[in-house]
């Protein structure tokens, strides 16, 4: 937890993050327990789940389990952060690759938390991986409490109480959230950690400049209600965008962003702009999908003589509007992380579709490049769509045809969908089926979406105002009840009521479907869904005649949502 940090000679530094230990060491990372052990492939899973969450393009560090005898006084740690991403490294080849090391006596610590044991280990690999995202000892500027730091200036040999206090609260913060994203509750259970780790570690209650065991508690607890508040707002985004209400999606991503400032909010913002701004064109104006689309198909098989109620005679300049509010978000995002391909791959789209092709294509080839490097294949299908796009729009069909077949060979449905539409097809469906509705009521935990809200814990409540008259104001209440939770979002008149079957919730829907269940299991069970909406860890499908909408990560459902417009 603590950054601990020390200069050798003028040019290069190393630093090493640390968990519940306060002494500078070079360490070797010790043995790598095998794939196959129970214990290893369990910490794995909960790290490869964060992992996803944060959504770094960058490849993570490697994970690597020690004996108690080798832990070095340690619970975990993250080593040689300065050589793999630190701003100042003259030589990338010289860099050490980095490892986040746990201990097999902290794993049989976390043992003592039973059905929290992997909350635990998501608070603890979440907190490492936070340090190693946000650029070792690097603050993040997020609300107005926290100033940056440089990391490319010269380093003190041991840091300042205060900023000591500002890393291990960011890295609370950042860790406690990208968990939940994976489904855990991180701070939750940190109190418990933190208790036990100190207790069997033998660590004193205050150590010389760093918090006291009551302080590190109380960071965490800190950091956990200000994510309490934080949290729905994100949800209800996310609930906003998957049910095509895309305008206040994209005003609560842009105030969690403003809170949480990260790439991906900034992009989240975009893509709902975005989709709004496709929503104000004419059937039959565009002739081809972008990735940001969610069911472009749909759009794309409409009756080319119809048109949804008469769009209003600003239209036009608010699709413009629209339209420059995306590429503003994505170009926010890439100002964050330069490295950010799916971001690029946005903004050449949006660059696109305001009528600037040259530039789009430098910026897809740019995006392209990323994704090379980093190992990104859905960006990099993506990418190849757009230009393929951007060919096509310029009259070369066959170089065109070239990237949606290259696109194809990464499974991306939008290349087949749009080589069908650079050969002429009009009649277009990628649908293997249809929806099977179920004859019993879905309910979670007896729970409809219309049911009033109930249980023993109070409703939260958020109000977001509109910042210029057009824009209706937003109010969220949600209430959580332990392996379930629900929600309602009030857009002006407009209300959503949903009701989210969480990761530990044990009951099962009304046609038998469970956490875990594989995709084909419920397609077998509910049919083909209506709309697919891809997320971070995976994607959602959205049954909107049943009003369920499973969420999976990757092909395992997580979690499930019932529903209703009103």
């Amino acid at each position: 937890m603590l950054a601990i940090m020390q200069r050798y000679g003028t040019k290069k530094y190393q630093a090493m993050l640390v968990c519940f230990f306060f002494l500078l060491m070079s360490a070797s990372p010790g043995w790598s327990a095998d794939d196959e052990k129970a214990t290893y492939r369990r910490v794995k899973a909960v790290y490869d789940g964060v992992v996803r969450a944060f959504g770094d393009g960058r490849p993570p560090p490697r994970l690597l389990l020690v004996s108690a005898e080798e832990d070095k006084g340690m619970a975990a740690r993250t080593e040689n952060v300065a050589e793999a991403v630190g701003e100042f490294a003259q030589d990338a080849g010289s860099r050490k690759e980095v490892s986040i090391i746990l201990s097999e006596r902290a794993l049989s610590l976390l043992a003592a938390l039973g059905e929290d044991m992997d909350n635990g280990l998501a608070f603890l690999l979440g907190h490492e991986l936070a340090h190693f995202y946000l650029r070792h000892g690097w603050v993040a500027q997020f609300g107005n409490s926290f100033s940056a730091l440089n990391v490319g200036k010269t380093m003190n040999r041991t840091a300042s109480m205060e900023e000591i206090v500002k890393l291990e609260t960011e890295a609370d913060y950042f860790g406690g959230f990208y968990g939940h994203l994976a489904g855990y509750d991180a701070l939750g259970a940190a109190p418990m950690v933190l208790d036990l780790i100190y207790a069997a570690y033998r660590y004193p209650e205050q150590v010389p400049n760093y918090p006291s065991r009551a302080e590190r508690k109380l960071i965490a607890q800190n950091a956990a209600k200000n994510l309490q508040k934080l949290i729905p707002v994100f949800d209800a985004a996310n609930l906003l965008l998957i049910t095509e209400q895309y305008e206040p999606a994209a005003r609560l991503y842009e105030y969690v962003g403003r809170t949480f400032p990260s790439r991906e909010m900034h992009n989240n913002a975009g893509v709902a702009y975005a989709l709004s701004a496709i929503s104000f064109y004419q059937p039959g104006a565009l002739s081809f999908a972008y990735p940001f689309e969610l069911d472009a198909e749909t759009r794309l098989r409409a009756p080319q003589g119809k048109t949804r109620a008469l769009l209003p005679p600003y239209s036009e300049e608010r699709r413009r509007f629209l339209l420059r509010r995306a590429a503003d978000a994505f170009d926010a995002a890439i100002q964050q992380d330069r490295t950010y391909a799916a971001a690029q791959v946005n903004l050449a789209a949006i660059t696109s579709l305001l009528g600037d092709n040259d530039t789009a294509l430098l910026l897809t080839n740019r995006a392209m490049e990323l994704a090379r490097k980093q190992n990104e294949n859905i960006v990099m299908a993506d990418a190849l769509v757009v230009r393929g796009i951007l060919y096509a729009l310029n009259g070369n069909r066959e170089r065109a045809a070239v990237d949606f077949a290259a696109a194809r060979n990464y499974g991306t449905p939008l290349a087949v969908l749009n080589l069908s539409l650079l050969h002429g097809e009009k009649h277009i469906s990628l649908r293997r089926g249809r929806e099977i509705r179920s004859l019993q009521t879905e309910k979670i935990s007896g729970m409809s979406p219309r049911s009033p809200f109930t249980g023993k814990r109070d409703v939260n409540t958020f109000t977001l105002e509109g910042a210029v008259k057009e824009d209706p104001v937003i109010i969220i209440q949600s209430s959580h009840h332990g392996g379930w939770e629900a929600m309602r979002i009030y857009v002006g008149r407009k209300r959503t009521s949903v009701v989210s079957a969480l990761r530990s919730y044990v009951g099962s829907t009304a046609r038998g479907i469970r956490i875990g269940a594989g995709n084909e299991e419920i397609r077998k069970a509910y049919g083909e869904p209506s709309r697919i909406v891809p997320a971070r860890q995976g994607f959602y499908a959205v049954y909107s005649g049943n009003g369920i909408i499973f969420s999976f990560d990757p092909s395992a459902a997580q979690g499930w949502m019932l529903y209703d417009l009103q």
